[in-house]
């Protein structure tokens, strides 16, 4: 995706989040902490490289296979994390997310426990059409106009902000109890909507979040503060390793 649609999109989606919750920019309230609970770090993976991804088709409910790229990344960001201990694993459902978590998961003992609401976002009949035709036909989707509604079904964002809100509430509180590390395996836009909820200036990739790659929120004393977006870090380290 282009820059300056990026630039437009991620406008957009600051204005229309903006109106969804009352939380600070710093840090949203979610599940408020009480005494006893302990902090948690989410760890927000998105999956490997999938063929639609490799096409340039939109892939939102709809699902396409791990590329071998996809899944090399994968292995390699696994061996990134393995010095960090997970007290819990959360997918989507789809099985791009899930395939890459069992890569990530591999050699722990740590179940994983799929939730639907950690799906992408839902393009109704545009999955798997081509992006840059979808974008050139209905640029408004790219800019996120609060207004606009897709005229071949699917949901719009404040949908996808309210789902991915319901799944994070979920996690924090079936772990704050025990508190430590939570992995989550995801998807690009549906974690750049929810991070852009908490804090938009956090944001300082350009584009979309590359496979594979990690952001980092916290949750503490009720509160959530993103601490890193887009980490590519984990997949350089697992790289190196033999």
């Amino acid at each position: 995706m282009k820059r300056k649609k990026w630039a437009g999109l991620l406008l957009a989606i600051v204005m229309v989040v903006a109106g969804c919750s009352q939380a600070s920019s710093t840090g949203g309230q979610s599940e408020e902490g009480q005494q006893g609970d302990k902090p948690l770090t989410l760890y927000f993976a998105r999956h490997g490289e999938t063929l639609f991804n490799k096409q340039g088709r939109m892939q939102g409910w709809s699902d396409s296979p791990l590329t071998e790229k996809g899944k090399e990344t994968a292995i390699h960001l696994g061996k990134g994390l393995a010095d960090i201990s997970f007290v819990a694993a959360y997918s989507s459902t789809s099985e791009r997310a899930i395939d890459t978590a069992q890569y990530l998961l591999d050699g722990r003992s740590v179940p994983l426990i799929t939730d639907k609401n950690l799906r992408e976002m839902n393009f109704g009949e545009w999955e798997a059409e081509s992006a840059e035709k979808i974008m050139e036909q209905y640029p408004a989707i790219w800019e996120f106009d609060p207004s606009f509604k897709s005229p071949v079904g699917g949901e719009s964002i404040p949908e996808l902000l309210k789902r991915t809100q319901t799944a994070v509430e979920r996690i924090i509180r079936e772990n704050k109890a025990k508190g430590g590390n939570v992995l989550v395996v995801t998807h690009g836009l549906a974690t750049m909507n929810f991070i852009y909820h908490l804090d938009p200036r956090s944001i300082s990739i350009d584009g979309p979040l590359p496979n594979g790659s990690v952001t980092t929120v916290e949750w503490k004393d009720g509160a959530l503060k993103v601490l890193k977006v887009g980490d590519e870090s984990y997949i350089k380290k697992g790289e190196q390793q033999k």
